[in-house]
């Protein structure tokens, strides 16, 4: 099913004018053309995100984010978590098992570097037309910044992004897991790796809905590969209330 751009229900296309203090702070932080996307998992803005210190960015409004009430240790950054809690509670599963950080830094780095630059830009006007007003305000003032063009331009021809971001799952990350011993690149364990690879598609499901036209999409890639990737990895999942 061809994929088409959408309209936009609830403000104007490419006009906002909702700004916020948080959101001046933040740009006046952030290096001109420094791209937001994978590093900033945006729920909501502000009610989700915390305030951590982070790198050459303070204060950096983002999710995910800990604050370990034993060490009182507040910490970004889903790989740096998953690295500390391996360290601090080694007692627990640990994600990245003994002997395998090296792999895990290499997989994240290859893979985070090419999945950012194929992020679909149709995602960060969608985000723009069903996020609250403040939210909206920074998803139009970031995105555009960090990528040089109008929201409405970036999310031009809405089929060739998703077909670029089929083609890197394709072409990039596909031939690594048909070289795997198991279900998981570990095998039979999941790796670190494996969350990372499913969770940037996972989020798209989130955001859309099951039902929308990009996931259907997404149900059809190399033979469901993908979405049975999702679908083995659900035992993992769990949710403190």
């Amino acid at each position: 099913m061809p994929l088409t751009t959408r309209s936009c229900p609830t403000r104007p296309c490419g006009s906002n004018t909702t700004r916020s203090s948080q959101l001046q702070r933040r740009s006046a932080r952030r290096q001109p053309g420094q791209s937001l996307t994978g590093g900033f998992l945006l729920l909501d803005y502000p009610s989700w995100l915390g305030e951590v210190t982070h790198r050459d960015r303070d204060p950096w409004y983002t999710v995910p984010i800990i604050h370990d009430q034993s060490t009182g240790v507040v910490m970004s950054e889903s790989y740096d978590i998953v690295q500390y809690l391996d360290k601090q509670y080694p007692s627990s599963p640990r994600v990245i098992t003994p002997g395998t950080a090296a792999f895990e830094a290499a997989y994240y780095r290859y893979f985070f570097a090419g999945v950012v630059s194929k992020w679909p830009g149709p995602i960060h006007q969608y985000m723009y037309e069903t996020l609250s007003p403040e939210a909206a305000a920074f998803i139009k003032e970031s995105r555009e910044e960090a990528l040089g063009d109008t929201l409405v331009n970036i999310a031009k021809d809405p089929q060739s992004h998703w077909d670029a971001y089929k083609d890197f799952y394709g072409t990039v990350v596909r031939p690594i897991y048909e070289k795997a011993e198991g279900i998981f690149l570990k095998g039979t364990e999941p790796a670190w790796a494996d969350f990372v690879t499913s969770a940037w598609l996972l989020s798209i499901k989130l955001l859309y809905g099951a039902g929308s036209e990009e996931w259907k999409y997404i149900e059809t890639w190399h033979e469901g590969r993908w979405v049975k990737l999702i679908k083995d990895l659900e035992s993992y999942a769990y949710v403190d209330e």
